[in-house]
């Protein structure tokens, strides 16, 4: 094979890997039914029986609701949780309580969308922190879509608060693979431009990468290192490329 041609593999391996990661980026649109009404989303009398209560602080009601055989995990439009709905609202009070009268913190609508992976999306750390503490797979896959919730956590790193420490903090894993296409957490944070949060990672003893990582890496090294970048960004870029060399963790 002549050296051209082990170029252009390397070349097309490493787009491949951009591309995939590119697939794989979480965009930041809202919350999903944001501004609709409750009947809009819940149809069934006893989702709204249970809502109602909740809202109203009416335990006595709520247990009577639910004793006549009302589904506190009964779906309503597009497969929507009545759990989401206080998140929706940002009833945070109510929230608990049906976590506490076990609510599913793992339901995925009918969009695959789960609720921990909105929640990442949002930053909104108060309630993933209830959903954990309730039973919250934090290394949970979207359906058809294969992303964690660290994964759309990425945009909101070094925020107060943020919804990436307090996953991890949790237990979510780095090193989970983007179930469709294989990819980590390290490169959503490269085509991020987010150095700060790989060297968080590094810091925190995150060395052993996998190749689709290694590769990332690589490439954001051997291309950033040619383009300009504003102050705090390239700062955090050198220290960066000068971490993963010292502990070879990018391929020269």
């Amino acid at each position: 094979m002549q050296l051209w041609e082990v170029g252009v593999i390397m070349s097309s391996k490493l787009l491949w890997v951009v591309f995939l990661t590119l697939l794989i980026l979480p965009c930041a649109t809202g919350l999903p039914f944001e501004g609709h009404a409750k009947s809009e989303l819940y149809s069934s009398r006893d989702s709204l029986n249970i809502i109602e209560a909740v809202e109203d602080n009416d335990l006595k009601r709520l247990a009577a609701v639910i004793n006549a055989g009302a589904d506190i995990n009964e779906r309503g439009f597009r497969g929507v949780s009545i759990l989401y709905w206080f998140v929706l609202t940002d009833n945070i009070k109510g929230y608990e309580v049906l976590l506490r009268l076990s609510a599913d913190p793992n339901h995925c609508s009918d969009s695959g969308s789960c609720l921990l992976h909105v929640l990442a999306l949002e930053n909104k750390s108060n309630y993933i922190r209830l959903a954990v503490k309730y039973g919250a797979d934090v290394d949970l896959q979207m359906s058809g879509f294969g992303r964690t919730p660290l994964m759309n956590s990425v945009a909101a790193f070094g925020k107060e608060d943020s919804a990436f420490q307090t996953l991890l903090k949790a237990g979510a894993d780095p090193y989970t693979k983007h179930s469709m296409h294989g990819t980590t957490v390290f490169s959503s944070a490269v085509l991020f431009e987010r150095f700060d949060l790989v060297i968080f990672l590094v810091e925190l003893g995150f060395v052993d990468l996998p190749r689709e990582a290694r590769v990332a890496l690589t490439y954001a090294v051997k291309k950033k290192s040619r383009a300009h970048l504003p102050a705090p960004l390239d700062k955090q870029f050198v220290k960066m490329k000068e971490m993963l060399e010292l502990k070879r963790m990018i391929d020269r």
